[in-house]
């Protein structure tokens, strides 16, 4: 009598079924995953483009009170030109200001060139070079003072914050202890000082198209002109 041999046990495949469910859950997965690193990676461009733009208004304020720290009128003057190669000039335009001033913020950025650490800054507001339908603001520097219009003198100008809205400027005159909106030293009716500070306000578009209003003050050591 022979013995009795065990049946060979064979493999059990997955169903069609099965495999169908298998991919549908695994589909599913990805897809609740993908939507979550979407929405992180979409959150974190949002937060970076809020914070380069909070940072470029903060260095265009910084920059803006730096050189005006540094500002100064000299009365070495020849009275025989029709322009001063000092002055400090601020212009009240509504709600885009402007501001002219001599000042020692000049940095030479070629060694042994001839420049002085002296210059003549322009901060205004106007259209921005690649988008037109926008306001931005412009630092111009001549680098050399001179007897000629600042405005028609060769110099180099580049945009230090974009999208404006306000660039308002007011003057503080210490000795009559007011605020202006205006402060001109070359004018028939001109101080004999400069202000001994100014208070800024720049306001921009923010990236929610929101207003964003950034306030500062700068002051003037140098407010009395240098003999």
């Amino acid at each position: 009598m022979s013995a009795l041999r065990p049946r060979p046990r064979t493999a059990r495949a997955f169903t069609l079924i099965e495999v169908m469910v298998a991919v549908a859950i695994l589909a599913m997965l990805a897809s609740s995953l993908y939507g979550t690193i979407s929405d992180v990676t979409r959150a974190r461009k949002n937060a970076d483009r809020v914070q380069d733009r909070y940072a470029q208004v903060r260095i265009a304020m910084e920059r803006l009170t730096r050189d005006i720290s540094m500002a100064f009128v000299s009365n070495h003057e020849d009275l025989l030109q029709q322009q001063r190669r000092t002055r400090f000039e601020g212009t009240d335009r509504g709600t885009l200001d402007e501001l002219m001033f001599s000042t020692f913020a000049h940095e030479r950025l070629v060694k042994d060139v001839k420049e002085a650490d002296s210059t003549m800054l322009i901060w205004n507001v106007g259209p921005d070079p690649y988008d037109r339908s926008k306001q931005s603001l412009f630092r111009r520097e001549t680098r050399r003072l001179s007897y000629e219009d600042p405005r028609a003198t060769k110099g180099t100008s580049f945009v230090v914050c974009e999208d404006v809205r306000r660039f308002n400027i007011r003057y503080w005159d210490a000795p009559l202890k007011a605020w202006k909106d205006e402060w001109s030293t070359i004018t028939a009716t001109s101080v004999d000082y400069l202000p001994s500070k100014v208070r800024i306000e720049l306001a921009v578009t923010g990236e929610r198209g929101d207003e964003v209003v950034i306030t500062t003050e700068a002051r003037i050591p140098l407010w009395l002109k240098l003999d």
